[in-house]
C-alpha cells in the first residue's frame, strides 16, 4: 500500500519515526500500523489531518489501501 503525503509549509511530519516530505510516497505492507506525528514550526500551529479527519498531532492509521495523507499547518 502506498501513502502519499501532502505536508503544508510551517511544519514537519514523521511516519513511524521517519521524516516525510511534501509529495513523498511511502510503501507499506497491507495491515501495517503507521504512527504519524505532526510538528509545527516555531510560531505555527497544527490544524489537523485530511481536512479535519483527525486533529491531534499524533494519529495511528492502518495501511489497508492506498491513501493520501494531508497535514495542515498555519502561522
Amino acid at each position: 500500500m502506498t501513502l502519499s503525503f501532502n505536508v503544508s509549509p510551517n511544519g514537519s511530519v514523521t511516519a513511524n519515526g521517519n521524516p516525510v516530505t511534501n509529495e513523498q510516497q511511502v510503501d507499506y505492507e497491507r495491515g501495517t500500523l503507521v504512527h504519524l506525528h505532526a510538528e509545527p514550526n516555531e510560531g505555527a500551529s497544527f490544524l489537523g489531518w485530511n481536512n479535519g479527519e483527525w486533529f491531534d498531532e499524533d494519529w495511528d492509521i492502518t495501511a489497508n489501501e492506498d491513501a493520501v495523507i494531508t497535514a495542515e499547518f498555519t502561522l
